[in-house]
């Protein structure tokens, strides 16, 4: 290629590049009120420089350059500064895997909506690197090499920067502002990868224990015998938004009884790892007692072995270990991750039948009330239940007709209003199902906690409207408070204070009585204020100080945080050993290791069905559309009693599927038969499943 003929796509790559970086640079300040620096911006533009330039030197349209450059743009510069307003951290390479999760419980038009956006985002991609010819498509190579350069192993760019920086590196959004959202991308892809290249060695797991003051455990004594049964229930977003000062609530946005139980106990309250999503690493923390991985999800690949967490240490002191969540068993891994926790039996979404809906989650009162009358049924002995609710999940849809509003929510902030009617009716069938099982079970030892701050929109940003700052040390920890509720049967509310959310465990198996069964890993969990108060959070390092207040430690010097990181590395390398490498610790600690467990997972329903109340319409005449849609379909609606699955629907020879919003149906079709007679409407699965509607009567043209 002569000169000229490549300096042209040179400085056209370079404009493509750059205007768009800087345009959503801008358009992140004004919209989200997340800034870049000059050199972050540099940054971004330098990196997708040669992917623009690649697109350049095989365009066959001049525009084609700066579609690459708008979509690299618009999925790093904005998509990173959305996510940091939405859940507080930047885009992440593990996000993913979360991002597969999400589609998962994404209903009706947010679901279309966001796999049209990326369906359009991959084919405007694809687009903008569609060569002219053969002989240009030799320059693709570029953007290849490109990428698979930065995704190297070891990342270089990544490590260049950290040499620069070193100790005093930005964390979190303090890294997006400072180097830009893809470093910041290649930096946690790095040391994800770093952190999970190896498995601890013998001596660094026999030196993490002795920094942890960790001992030969002492098993539960033989004349300790179950006979309380233990009910945690992990309840959805959960967070007390009375913080939230720019706002008045018409009424509490919690149930009046939560709100006595828990100011009797002290506002207790845990320290959750996450904000906005990633449930199940709240999940981990409470049952392992151990912390949760920086920047993913343990459930999600990194657990591999059998550990000793809190259902499997109380399997083997006599307890049934039970996991109910209705939700699909497979979401984040679950149905793989509980029997290496130690459940032997799983009640998912297959266990319930789905009689109140709330969007298209269960309602948490009919769970809480499914799961009374099956506990009810089946008591055999004492059991321990992990209940993870759903009704007040993201986007906080409710059944109006049965849940109306309860909650108004001034200055206007219809995010924020969803949210708290949701908390204000979960956390009033939580307190039924408490009075329920009090009833039957006096003794009971009931656990409620919230797994972390919720999303609340950014059109208002309720967080920053009301000043709390997720850049700094106070800020994080009140985004990292959540309601803490501990019911000790006949002794009533326990003050638990205020405490990670890793340490809980211990300190609930300690109500259970002397001789109470221990985690082997948890010895380290002792009071406030000595060693193991850290939290990690937004990839931030807090350390509470004796006086009570919070210190964020990244990048900060002093004893009392260097002290804190070696906690935390000495945590990391425990848990690590434990869950996905040699178990070492547990040789170390003398810990009869009792294997894999067998799970039953529960399956009363099928997986895919649908039964309907009503439906329409039910005739047409011969080629004439039925309840017309804007892109020309004919569409049938229904009133559903249930549905579970992706079932379609068959009409006539043709199939379409299902959207399903709660107890609401629809399903499109592009034509309507042009010979009169009667059509059967099913529906089908598949896995052979399927069901008859009725019939759809096509009448002759010429018919009124």
């Amino acid at each position: 290629m002569r000169e000229g003929r490549f300096t042209a796509p040179l400085w056209w790559a370079l404009a493509a590049s750059a205007v768009p970086v800087v345009a959503c640079a801008l358009l992140a300040l004004a919209w989200v009120d997340v800034g870049y620096s000059p050199w972050a911006i540099a940054l971004d533009v330098l990196l997708v420089f040669p992917v623009v330039l690649g697109s350049a030197l095989v365009a066959r349209w001049h525009w084609q350059p700066w579609i690459a450059g708008t979509c690299l743009a618009a999925l790093f510069v904005a998509g990173s500064a959305y996510k940091v307003a939405m859940m507080g951290a930047p885009l992440a390479p593990a996000d993913a895997a979360a991002a597969l999760e999400l589609l998962q419980v994404l209903p009706g038009w947010r679901l279309v909506m966001a796999l049209a956006a990326a369906v359009a985002w991959t084919g405007l991609l694809l687009l903008s690197l569609w060569p002219r010819n053969a002989a240009r498509a030799a320059w693709l190579a570029l953007p290849l090499l490109w990428t698979g350069l930065l995704m190297a192993l070891p990342a270089p760019l990544p490590r260049l920067l950290h040499s620069l920086d070193g100790a005093d590196a930005p964390q979190g959004s303090a890294r997006l502002h400072a180097q830009g959202s893809i470093v910041y991308m290649l930096r946690a892809g790095a040391e994800y990868r770093e952190e999970m290249a190896e498995v601890p060695t013998r001596g660094q797991v026999r030196a993490a224990l002795t920094a942890l003051g960790i001992q030969e455990t002492t098993p539960a004594q033989a004349s300790w015998t179950a006979t309380r049964s233990i009910h945690v229930v992990l309840l959805e977003s959960l967070w007390d938004a009375r913080q939230l000062g720019a706002y008045r609530f018409s009424s509490p946005p919690m149930d009046p009884r939560f709100i006595a139980a828990w100011e009797a106990g002290g506002r207790s309250a845990v320290l959750s790892p996450v904000l906005g999503g990633a449930t199940a690493n709240a999940e981990f923390e409470f049952l392992c007692a151990m912390p949760a991985l920086r920047a993913s999800v343990a459930f999600d690949g990194a657990l591999r072995n059998p550990v000793p967490c809190l259902p499997r240490i109380l399997r083997d002191a006599g307890y049934g270990t039970v996991a109910i969540h209705p939700h699909v068993a497979g979401f984040w891994n679950r149905d793989v991750a509980y029997p290496l926790l130690g459940f032997a039996h799983y009640r998912p979404l297959g266990s319930f039948a789905m009689d109140d809906m709330d969007g298209m989650f269960l309602a948490d009162a009919s769970t809480f009330r499914q799961v009374v009358e099956w506990d009810a049924a089946t008591q055999g002995g004492a059991r321990f239940i992990w209940l993870v609710s759903l009704g007040s999940h993201y986007p906080y849809a409710r059944d109006r007709n049965a849940r109306p509003d309860l909650v108004q929510v001034t200055p206007s902030a219809p995010v924020l209003q969803d949210y708290a009617n949701a908390t204000r009716y979960t956390t009033a069938a939580f307190m039924d199902y408490v009075e329920s099982v009090l009833t039957r079970q006096p003794d009971a030892l009931i656990v409620a906690f919230g797994d972390h701050a919720p999303v609340l929109g950014t059109a208002p940003d309720p967080f920053a409207a009301s000043g709390i700052d997720a850049g700094d040390a106070a800020g994080m920890v009140r985004l990292s408070t959540t309601p803490l509720l501990v019911i000790d049967g006949r002794n009533g509310v326990v003050d638990m204070g205020q405490l990670p959310l890793n340490q809980l465990a211990p300190r609930m198996l300690a109500l259970l009585g002397e001789g109470h069964p221990v985690l082997p890993q948890a010895p380290w969990v002792r009071a406030p204020g000595t060693i193991g108060d850290e939290r990690l959070f937004l990839n931030h390092l807090l350390h509470r100080k004796r006086d009570g207040s919070w210190q964020d430690c990244s990048g900060a010097a002093g004893s009392a945080c260097d002290t804190v990181r070696k906690t935390r590395e000495s945590l990391v390398t425990v848990r690590d050993d434990l869950i996905r490498g040699h178990q070492y610790a547990l040789h170390l600690l003398g810990v009869r290791h009792t294997g894999p467990t067998r799970m039953e997972i529960a399956r009363t329903f099928a997986p895919c069905m649908l039964e309907v109340k009503a439906w329409g319409p039910q005739q047409t005449a011969a080629g004439v559309p039925f309840n017309a849609q804007p892109d020309g379909h004919s569409a049938f609606w229904f009133s559903l009693r249930e549905a579970r699955g992706t079932p379609r629907l068959r009409f006539g020879d043709q199939e379409a599927p299902f959207t399903i919003a709660g107890k609401v149906a629809s399903a499109g079709f592009a034509s309507v038969p042009a010979q009169p007679g009667d059509y059967p409407i099913t529906w089908i699965c598949d896995d052979g499943n399927e069901g008859r509607i009725g019939d759809f009567r096509v009448l002759p043209a010429t018919t009124p």
